[in-house]
């Protein structure tokens, strides 16, 4: 998830790897072409996210974008 403000945040799935996948660090500036997918309630907890990390906004929007990690750019 990222953003300045809580509510700005969104959670990205990396998908289609079989490689290693991108390193992103705190700090790092991603570009990325992906979709919105809409998610069901408890989806947080299902991925791993936790209370501390966002996991009731997680749920409370109701989607999340899903990016090929071919499509992610990282700038550092």
């Amino acid at each position: 998830m990222g953003g300045d403000e809580p509510r700005d945040r969104v959670w990205v799935k990396l998908t289609g790897t079989r490689e290693s996948r991108p390193r992103v660090q705190r700090g790092d500036r991603v570009s990325f072409t992906g979709r919105m997918v809409e998610h069901q309630p408890g989806f947080a907890r299902r991925v791993g996210v936790t209370v501390s990390e966002g996991a009731g906004l997680l749920d409370q929007q109701g989607y999340h974008v899903e990016v090929r990690a071919n499509r992610l750019r990282v700038t550092r």
